[in-house]
């Protein structure tokens, strides 16, 4: 499914990590979610990083901002 939202910027950084207690290098990715108009932010290691993990991520984060528009917010 195509259409639904749009990268708007992928910065490399060092996110830090509460299990691994470390600094996990990976790509902060900015998408706009197309029905709502809202930025979303997520963040994908290195080790993980390819167009079906980022595709996957930024649709659950998605899927929540709908749900909470859902409800009015």
């Amino acid at each position: 499914m195509t259409g639904t939202y749009r990268i708007l910027s992928r910065v490399h950084v060092n996110q830090w990590d509460d299990q691994l207690q470390t600094a996990v290098p990976g790509w902060q990715v900015l998408a706009l979610w197309l029905s709502t108009g809202t930025v979303l932010p997520v963040f994908v290691a290195d080790s993980h990083y390819d167009a079906t993990n980022l595709d996957t991520l930024i649709r659950a984060a998605g899927a929540k901002d709908d749900q909470i528009h859902a409800l009015g917010g």
